[in-house]
This record gives C-alpha cells, sequence and structure tokens, in this order.
C-alpha cells in the first residue's frame, strides 16, 4: 500500500525533471540562435571598418 505513494512521488519527480530537461533544451536552443545572430552582426560590422 505504501508503495503505491512512493511510485506516484518518483513518477512526479521524474516527469517534472523530465520536462525541466526539454525546457533546458529549448532554451539552450534559442540562446545558440541569438549567439549567432550576435556574431554574424559582430562580424559584418567588423568588416565593413
Amino acid at each position: 500500500m505504501g508503495l503505491n505513494y512512493l511510485f506516484a512521488a518518483y513518477f512526479i519527480i521524474w516527469t517534472m525533471i523530465f520536462f525541466y530537461t526539454l525546457s533546458l533544451g529549448r532554451r539552450q536552443s534559442q540562446l545558440a540562435k541569438e549567439l549567432d545572430v550576435i556574431s554574424e552582426q559582430l562580424q559584418s560590422l567588423e568588416s565593413k571598418k
């Protein structure tokens, strides 16, 4: 009987970790895109000098 609560707790925790990891992956992807844009802008500014 107590194992049901333990299983539920583990399920909830692992589900939260899974979605948190997905969230971090999306944020990292967005940051990488922003860094690419900034890098391209810097290169274009340097080439104009």
